[in-house]
């Protein structure tokens, strides 16, 4: 993701990656530490939120948020991923 401007998110898919009213998920990397001995035990993908696509360019696209967990924020390092279309 490359900008957040309220409930519109700017990404860096392109024209050929992604089409218009396409959904993507936008997840964030977690460290993992155990609660006792503080050895780092790897990361986790959680998902922040989803968005639509609204705009495609040939360089980027624009996403409307659609839906984000109580609690979290979608920052601009937060990853995008295209959901298969349902069927």
């Amino acid at each position: 993701m490359v900008l957040v401007d309220g409930m519109r998110i700017v990404i860096d898919l392109a024209d050929g990656e992604v089409r218009k009213d396409s959904l993507v998920a936008i997840t964030r990397r977690q460290s993992l530490t155990h609660p006792v001995t503080g050895e780092p035990l790897g990361e986790i993908s959680i998902e922040v939120g989803r968005a639509r696509i609204v705009e495609v360019q040939p360089k980027f696209s624009v996403a409307e948020l659609i839906g984000f967990k109580p609690g979290l924020t979608v920052k601009p390092q937060d990853r995008v991923t295209v959901l298969p279309a349902s069927p």
